[in-house]
């Protein structure tokens, strides 16, 4: 039964979280994957909506924030635990 004319079995445009807005106003939109692709995508957007790059982060990372000059992300390791890395920004 759709619900407000969507129908149930489609998946949202974006996961929870999916939209992370740098500082320069870049917007980064994370994109749902394939089952059993498990390499985080990102499109990056520049802030008047044009798609300037895709960013791709290794597997089992997930970005948690945007600096001026860095990117910060959760990395789970075989054990479970969570590290959090800095990585330099890509330039334009």
């Amino acid at each position: 039964v759709p619900v407000n004319g969507i129908p149930l079995k489609m998946k949202p445009a974006f996961g929870q979280g999916a939209l992370r807005i740098a500082p320069d106003g870049e917007i980064w939109v994370s994109r749902l994957r394939e089952a059993g692709k498990e390499r985080p995508l990102y499109d990056v957007f520049s802030p008047d909506g044009v798609l300037m790059y895709r960013a791709e982060f290794p597997q089992k990372t997930q970005l948690v924030g945007i600096g001026a000059k860095w990117l910060y992300a959760v990395r789970e390791d075989a054990d479970e635990l969570h590290y959090l890395g800095r990585y330099p920004r890509p330039t334009r």
